[in-house]
């Protein structure tokens, strides 16, 4: 059985497990940031800040009796800004984030939030297509400190009272870009060759991997979305196309569900 229900000073240490799961998961944060975010925002003391503070919304899915998802925002005149929510890894896509998103959102447009934020940091880099489904948009970018640790958030807005999720648009299988002699050149003039046999899927279409002649070494990805080979990788090995934004994210990532926070 499923609930959403208030945080209670009892499930500290169970969400603090559940930030850090999550954040390891699907942060590009390097292990001195997260620490840091964690320690500052999910101690024993700063939950209990939270739970006694009227202007704080603090939420926790449970299920079977663990908490597997944890929410926390806060109402400031008539806004509301959705500060953190989170999912475990292990209890991702059951619609978890959904439900737990749909319930604060309810809470703050009972508190009178006319307009309501969402904060993501942009580590997090699946928030944007999350929160888009919601009728967010992003409209700034700011700086934040946790823990002595300087990083930056998007920050995303929408009408307390509009918003529903839109259905995804399920990436395709198939390339509709493909070079027909298998070469492409790259922007600094190099012709490659593109792999068609070494795949790597896509949020729209799949990735190729492309080499310097017959049996040079890899020389990036070709994206078959719109045939560019422009591409770059982070340090999570999230791959994505400068000039479409079609992204490869590892670990069967790419198939976005609504529970990945």
């Amino acid at each position: 059985m499923t609930t959403s229900r208030a945080a209670d000073p009892d499930d500290a240490d169970r969400i603090r497990a559940v930030a850090e799961s999550s954040m390891t998961a699907s942060y590009s944060l390097s292990p001195r940031e997260l620490d840091a975010v964690v320690e500052d925002q999910f101690s024993p003391e700063r939950q209990q800040e939270w739970t006694d503070d009227e202007d704080t919304v603090f939420l926790v899915t449970e299920s079977d009796g663990t908490v597997v998802a944890v929410t926390k925002a806060a109402v400031d005149g008539e806004q509301g800004d959705v500060r953190w929510l989170f999912v475990d890894p292990e209890h991702r896509g059951q619609g978890h984030a959904t439900e737990l998103l749909e319930s604060i959102l309810d809470e703050l447009d009972e508190r009178g939030a006319t307009e309501v934020r969402a904060l993501a940091l942009t580590e997090n880099q699946e928030g944007e297509a999350f929160f888009e489904r919601f009728d967010f948009q992003q409209v700034d970018e700011q700086d934040v400190e946790f823990g002595g640790q300087e990083l930056t958030e998007h920050v995303y807005s929408r009408d307390a009272e509009e918003g529903e999720p839109r259905e995804r648009e399920e990436p395709s299988d198939e390339p509709s870009e493909f070079p027909e002699d298998g070469r492409a050149t790259t922007d600094d003039g190099t012709e490659v060759r593109v792999d068609r046999d070494e795949e790597r899927s896509g949020t729209k279409a799949p990735f190729f991997a492309t080499y310097v002649g017959d049996d040079g070494e890899q020389h990036g990805f070709f994206c078959s979305n719109c045939g560019a080979t422009d591409t770059a990788m982070n340090g999570m090995e999230r791959l994505e196309c400068q000039s479409c934004g079609n992204q490869h994210k590892p670990d069967g990532s790419e198939q976005y569900d609504d529970g990945y926070l």
